[in-house]
């Protein structure tokens, strides 16, 4: 409008052979007003655009934890709702399904950036199936990707904040670790870490380093859930099988996109478990026999059939055997057991166990007993008595302990290399049928 009044001035001063039309004076301004318009709405809808991704991606992680809603609003959702209110000022269109205004804050909204300035986590979009992040000791099998090894919280304290880098610390060098693969709970991939000799010269630490460009954004008042997974070296490449893997501590380096500072972020919730290295595994143990039958006495009764299934690898040094099991026996007090064998039915090779009244062990099973190598059925057979005082005997055979990485349980085994005593499976391993 400044200008529209000086140009009319100057047409009034100086005549109609020097003056500017007044029309095209205020062709100009017009011009004007609806060009700062265009430019305002496009900022506005790329601004919008970006507040809609980052719902999306908050509403997934939070459905990933099981949360309907989130319980605060932070400065970036009230910057947000200013964006959008504004939208539909200048649009002159009401919002679809407007969210209820949060309530204000002292501290100051951060301005939002254009779409091209933001990091790969904040433009990606999550689709299901999403990963589990639950670490459980397990086997790391040699020139395979492994399972979760561990996980940790990731929290902001003051700022939104953007990851630079992730060292991982293990308890002891491991020669079989090619790397680490980083990653959060709605599947998104922040890198690998690798073997970080400046950070230790002693091999045990792996640390991911981000570029600006590519660090990982956490919002304020967000928690993510990042999870490690471990890339194994194969027996030719330097992996070993039996090494231990834990780890120790994880240390976080962040920027804060407020003060452009070293932000803190609260590490909470680690969970390092413990795993070991083979060049295989037992995955599945079951029965299979029938679930419950009928009490009988005699001579060399089957009084638990099991199917064990090693892990099927490329790697021609595996020769998983089993070479110790102890079953657990149930049974009422009028039932004896005696002479117990384990046999393979289709061969009929088999090895001599020991009984007492609460155990059986087998030890020292031959490979022609023992050998896993491929899918295979053992049953168990022992002399059944009773003296039948009671109307109801009982009899049930179960493998109880599974053990641990720490802690032996009631199989050992052999991947060929090391020998394990232990199996990845919950408590008991398997139950044999219920006679009664």
């Amino acid at each position: 409008m400044k200008r529209f009044l000086t140009l009319f001035l100057l047409a009034t001063l100086f005549g109609a052979e020097k003056s500017i039309p007044v029309y095209a004076a205020l062709d100009h301004a017009q011009n004007l007003v609806r060009l700062r318009e265009e430019r305002l709405l496009t900022r506005l809808l790329r601004w919008q655009d970006i507040c809609d991704r980052r719902e999306e991606r908050r509403e997934e992680r939070l459905r990933v934890r099981g949360i309907l809603a989130p319980h605060s609003s932070s400065d970036v959702d009230r910057a947000c709702e200013a964006i959008a209110d504004r939208l539909e000022e200048v649009q002159g269109v009401p919002r679809p399904n407007p969210r209820p205004s949060p309530q204000p804050s002292p501290r100051p909204s951060p301005s939002p950036s254009p779409s091209d300035d933001l990091l790969p986590n904040q433009r990606y979009r999550p689709v299901p199936p999403f990963p589990v992040i639950q670490p459980r000791s397990s086997f790391l099998i040699l020139g395979e990707t492994g399972p979760v090894i561990g996980s940790i919280k990731l929290s902001p304290e003051l700022e939104p904040v953007e990851v630079r880098s992730i060292e991982i610390t293990f308890q002891d060098p491991v020669e079989s670790l090619q790397s680490i693969e980083v990653f959060d709970e709605v599947g998104f991939r922040l890198g690998s870490a690798t073997l970080d000799l400046s950070a230790s010269s002693n091999g045990d630490v792996f640390t991911l380093t981000l570029s600006p460009q590519n660090a990982y954004f956490i919002d304020e008042d967000d928690e993510v859930v990042i999870g490690l997974r471990p890339r194994l070296r194969d027996d030719d490449s330097g992996g070993e099988s039996g090494e231990n893997v834990r780890i120790e501590g994880i240390e976080v380096t962040a920027i804060g996109q407020w003060s452009s500072r070293t932000a803190e972020v609260t590490e909470s919730g680690p969970d390092f478990k413990q795993h070991v290295t083979a060049l295989t595994e037992i995955p599945e143990i079951r029965s299979t026999g029938q679930t419950t039958g009928t009490f009988s006495v005699g001579s060399k009764r089957p009084v638990g059939s099991f199917y064990f299934a090693a892990k099927d690898v490329s790697d021609s040094d595996a020769e998983p055997r089993l070479t110790d099991i102890v079953f657990s026996v149930s049974r009422s007090n009028d039932v004896s057991l005696a002479n117990a064998v384990f046999r393979d039915p289709l061969t009929a090779t088999e090895v001599s166990c020991t009984t007492t009244s609460t155990f059986i062990t087998c030890s020292s099973i031959p490979a022609d007993v023992g050998n896993i190598d491929n899918p295979r059925e053992l049953v168990l057979y022992v002399d059944v008595s009773s003296t039948g005082t009671l109307a109801n005997p009982f009899l049930q055979i179960e493998i109880n302990q599974p053990g641990g990485p720490t802690t032996a349980g009631d199989i050992t085994w052999t991947d060929g290399e090391t020998t394990f005593t232990w199996v990845p499976f919950t408590q008991p391993v398997v139950r044999g049928t219920s006679w009664d």
